[in-house]
């Protein structure tokens, strides 16, 4: 997902380019799965306004925890709103500001983290926005459509001034535009770049998706033939951060599943383990061991892994996520006695997988040496066998293929 009004956006005959800019959004983040939800165009500064009190407010309420990514176009312009700021940081919530110019002085003795910009008018980081995922999930986006000689300058109420945009509440969006402002965050403000020098072009690494996280789907079909003869609470699929195509389909065919047996999805994210650095926080460590929501993955930094259920959870299922502190399949059937998962799908490279996959442990034999969990092998087309429970009790016959059913 490009965030940005495109020259394609533009050619429209929507001459602003944001209806084009939000259903090109809308295909991308839906992928197959429900319409994007809790969503309102927003064509009025005044109705922009409002919403973004009401959020402020709610963060104002119930400060403890809360984030706020938020963009003012230039400093100036939050310099403007230096008192409510003032109060919003020292309520303790963790801020990102983003803008045109050097962070204003009084940011100066705050946690307050600001992400100085050249001024572009065409990318969303460039907007006024307003992202959180605590306390309430919501995102604001309104793109100024003034003249260029107004653009990020003077009052809203100014004479030619207009802004369209939208507020969602929908967790694919809001995923999605957290992992895209941490990426340019992070880009942002090295210690060599000058800002003059910067090109009001973004990098290609941010022109293209991060990750390509389209999954099968079986949309209108019946999913009888997925039922299992036993009953399957939680389905635990392995996943990685950043999705590759393997695990893409793996994820697909657990959602399948899970819809044809009512189950939770629950992904277990295999590039987590590290020997070096662990995946929670120093602060209460114990207390994030266990199954988490998207909501909780985009403060340790796993904004592709909330993606990921997300767009599970569009599909009307309920899916969770596991963060491993060591490698290997000894671990994962750990996690899956601990957790009282049914059913654990594993991708069929890892039935016979690398020397290094191997040597950290993650191999089918593994699994099946530690756990008594039923396992199932999944193939690219959607192919399932039994690993350790006899076949007679997953409904498919032995031609049974669905690669016809693989939705691009």
């Amino acid at each position: 997902m490009e965030w940005a009004i495109t020259m394609d956006d533009r050619s429209h005959p929507e001459k602003t380019g944001v209806a084009r800019f939000i259903k090109r959004m809308e295909r991308s983040l839906r992928n197959g799965g429900t319409p994007i939800e809790g969503f309102q165009f927003l064509n009025s500064p005044l109705e922009m306004l409002y919403f973004t009190r009401e959020i402020e407010e709610e963060i104002l309420a119930s400060p403890e925890g809360a984030d706020l990514y938020v963009g003012f176009q230039t400093t100036g312009k939050l310099g403007g709103e230096r008192r409510r700021y003032r109060r919003i940081l020292e309520a303790g919530v963790r801020m990102v500001g983003f803008g045109a110019g050097a962070a204003p002085d009084f940011l100066a003795d705050t946690q307050a983290v600001w992400v100085s910009l050249p001024m572009d008018r065409h990318l969303l980081v460039n907007q006024w926005f307003l992202v959180s995922v605590n306390p309430v999930p919501i995102a604001l986006v309104g793109w100024e459509i003034s003249p260029d000689d107004q653009f990020g300058v003077g009052g809203l109420m100014q004479q030619g001034k207009g802004f369209e945009g939208f507020v969602t509440s929908d967790p694919r969006v809001i995923t999605a535009l957290v992992e895209y402002l941490d990426h340019v965050r992070e880009g942002a403000n090295k210690p060599d770049d000058e800002v003059a020098d910067l090109s009001c072009e973004l990098p290609p690494e941010l022109k293209m998706e991060t990750e390509d996280d389209s999954v099968p789907v079986m949309m209108g079909r019946d999913h009888s033939a997925l039922r299992l003869d036993v009953p399957v609470r939680r389905i635990l699929a392995v996943t990685d951060l950043h999705g590759s195509a393997e695990f893409n389909r793996l994820r697909g065919w657990a959602t399948e599943l899970a819809i044809a047996n009512a189950s939770q999805v629950v992904l277990f994210e295999m590039s987590a383990a590290s020997y070096l650095v662990n995946p929670y926080p120093e602060d209460h460590r114990r207390q994030w061991q266990r199954i988490l929501t998207w909501r909780e993955l985009l403060p340790l930094g796993r904004a592709p892994l909330a993606r990921q259920l997300a767009r599970i959870q569009a599909r009307g299922i309920d899916a969770r996520a596991i963060l491993p502190t060591t490698h290997g399949f000894k671990h994962l059937a750990r996690w899956a006695e601990w957790e009282d998962i049914d059913l654990i799908l594993l991708p069929i490279s890892l039935v016979r997988p690398g020397l290094l996959a191997r040597l950290r442990g993650y191999s089918l034999d593994t699994l099946m040496e530690h756990t008594d969990r039923r396992v199932m092998v999944v193939a690219a087309n959607g192919t399932m066998c039994p690993a350790n429970f006899g076949e007679d009790t997953f409904r498919l016959s032995s031609d049974f293929s669905m690669a016809g059913y693989l939705a691009a």
